[in-house]
């Protein structure tokens, strides 16, 4: 017979399993960061707070901590403004939709590495499709570059980003437009509501829970994104595109 322990027995293994690889590798990571430890060495000595102290007087860390946050809000905004449309364009009736619900995925499967590397031969300055384009509208000369200045090489990593990432948003919130009740609609259009209040008063709060959902791990994903700014800018020109992901690998595993 089942007894009063029977729940916690059967959730037991999974307990084990997050202690294991979630909570064990944190509480290791804090203790970490309380020694003066190498990767390259067995010595461990234990000093306080001063790798933080060390860590709040270093102008580039702290420096790295705005573009992160930069970039991190760049992308989620663009994410949310490009992916929305896509999302209200997929629930629409037009001709070409199923190749659309066929297309929109390849961005987001494709691997990031592959996604930075090919938005970098975009932005090239000599053979970049982007500047030839640009060039033929008269907007920027052909051979601009795009990673001399920060500030146009954060847009071409934010773009890059943005672009494997408007998929996941679009998905999402078009899966829940799918479930909006159809006599939700109905009763706001008899009691006169236009196209703009429905998607106000009706289909923007209907989706708000699952968009906030996909804006916390937009956060997340970004926030401790690597592959794409290393393959594009490798953190240059001269550290304007460096995030913390970026000086924590270099870090650990370029110092050791």
């Amino acid at each position: 017979m089942a007894g009063w322990y029977t729940p916690y027995l059967l959730v037991l293994l999974a307990v084990l399993v997050l202690l294991a690889f979630k909570f064990y590798p944190l509480i290791l990571n804090v203790w970490y960061s309380l020694i003066d430890y190498k990767l390259s060495s067995t010595q461990q000595t234990f000093v306080g707070l001063k790798n933080y102290a060390r860590i709040l007087r270093d102008g580039k860390f702290i420096a790295a901590i705005g573009r992160t946050f930069l970039w991190t809000g760049a992308n989620i905004l663009g994410m949310v403004a490009l992916g929305l449309p896509a999302a209200f364009l997929l629930n629409s009736e037009f001709r070409g939709k199923l190749l659309l619900k066929s297309c929109i995925l390849i961005p987001w499967v494709l691997p990031e590495i592959v996604t930075g590397y090919t938005w970098k031969w975009m932005f090239m300055g000599d053979f970049g499709i982007v500047n030839y384009l640009l060039s033929v509208l008269r907007i920027l000369p052909l051979n601009y570059s795009w990673f001399r200045s920060g500030n146009t090489a954060m847009f071409a990593v934010v773009a890059a980003n943005v672009w494997r990432s408007i998929p996941f948003v679009s998905v999402m919130v078009y899966a829940k437009l799918k479930t909006l009740p159809t006599d939700m609609v109905e009763a706001a259009r008899m009691d006169g509501a236009s196209g703009l209040k429905l998607v106000r008063y009706i289909t923007v709060p209907y989706i708000m829970p699952v968009l906030r959902r996909v804006i916390t791990l937009a956060f997340m994903w970004t926030f401790n994104a690597f592959s794409i700014i290393a393959a594009m800018t490798g953190g240059g020109p001269v550290y304007k595109t460096e995030i913390m992901a970026l000086i924590v690998q270099r870090t650990a595993f370029s110092r050791f």
